[in-house]
């Protein structure tokens, strides 16, 4: 199967770089008029691309400049999307050697997104596919094997922007500037697939009624692991919000008849949560929850590292819970739930208080 493969990776990558070679003879505007009249295909909305251009070497690479996808119309006149430059490099000596798709780079250049909901209730999604005759599309059998390699060295997001107008809801929601990179490797041989990045949002701000919020940055930097062949994934989560760091690790597994969370670990400054939680029954009308075991603990010393207290407000010792829970998630009256929760040298002095509390042992 291999070989097959390997041969089959060799004659499209072979067609490729035949089709890049004859493509790059035609004029830019050939190539434009083609990609928006494809566009048009799937899009019932305006579509304009500025300019197209192809590259052969070192890699075969494409790329084009001011993209835009127009709105709900009833909603907005500004384009739901617009994008500076969008580019593309694919390379194809490891798909005629080696039967892998190598694609060095994606780069997409200040995406700018405006998405409304109204007031009725509609948002900028409607009505942006068209409606393709199922009949007429060719069905193809699912498989969780992956039959060809693939790897992306950098998916690239530069100065991207998004507002967000919910004015049913009174809600709003800007982020200034929004950078990614991103690595993906799937491995068809052992069948997963990993995926490693950063995310930044800078200058984040929001309305909620009459309250506001912001501006803050968020920063994210991820590591994913999915084992298509165990159907589970294994995550590692670095995130910050406004300055409060947050760590998660867990495996996530998924089969028809239930969902499992194990060894899930939640850091974020003085806050240590460990928890594992299954579902099953998934395709009954009401599923179980088979276990939910859920510990942590709060140092309160350390509460000023992700919260502002008041003058001269001190307060420290450690909050420990422990819980555990099973039983039918529609009728909460039958699950057993199990639980408690323990004090060691709880204190705390601030102005509010008449007297301060100087220590609190104990356990429920």
């Amino acid at each position: 199967s291999k070989i097959l493969v390997a041969i089959a990776g060799g004659v499209l990558g072979l067609t490729i770089l035949a089709i890049a070679l004859l493509a790059s003879f035609l004029p830019s505007d050939a190539i434009r008029a083609y990609a928006v009249q494809e566009a048009a295909t799937y899009l019932d909305r305006p579509v304009d691309i500025g300019d197209v251009g192809l590259a052969l070497l070192p890699h075969i690479g494409a790329a084009a400049t001011d993209v835009s996808i127009g709105n709900n119309p009833a909603l907005a006149d500004e384009p739901l999307v617009v994008i500076d430059r969008v580019a593309i490099s694919v390379g194809i000596w490891r798909l005629i050697t080696g039967g892998e798709v190598h694609v060095s780079e994606i780069t997409v250049e200040h995406p700018r997104v405006a998405f409304v909901v109204g007031a009725d209730g509609s948002s900028s999604l409607e009505g942006l596919l068209k409606e393709i005759d199922a009949d007429a599309t060719p069905q193809t059998a699912t498989s969780t094997t992956m039959p060809i390699g693939i790897q992306l060295d950098h998916f690239n997001v530069v100065g991207g922007s998004v507002f967000y107008d919910d004015r049913q809801a009174g809600t709003t929601v800007q982020i200034a500037s929004i950078d990614q990179t991103l690595g993906v490797t799937v491995d068809a041989a052992a069948n997963n697939i990993s995926a490693t990045g950063q995310l930044s949002l800078t200058g984040v701000e929001a309305t909620f009624a009459e309250d506001a919020t912001g501006p803050f940055d968020v920063s994210l930097d991820h590591e994913v692991f999915v084992s298509l062949a165990a159907d589970t994934t294994t995550f590692d989560l670095a995130l910050q919000v406004a300055g409060v760091p947050l760590t998660m690790h867990g495996t996530i597994g998924v089969t028809p008849e239930s969902i499992a969370v194990r060894g899930l670990a939640i850091r974020s400054g003085p806050v240590s949560i460990d928890a594992g939680v299954q579902l099953a029954g998934l395709q009954m009308e009401h599923p179980q929850l088979a276990h939910a075991d859920v510990s942590g603990t709060l140092r309160l010393d350390e509460i000023g590292d992700i919260v502002v207290l008041p003058d001269n407000t001190t307060v420290g010792g450690t909050i420990s819970f422990q819980l555990a829970a099973s039983g039918p998630l529609h009728e909460p009256v039958r699950m057993s739930v199990n639980g408690g929760i323990s004090l060691e040298n709880v204190h705390a002095s601030m102005p509010d208080l008449p007297v301060p509390v100087k220590r609190l042992d104990g356990s429920v």
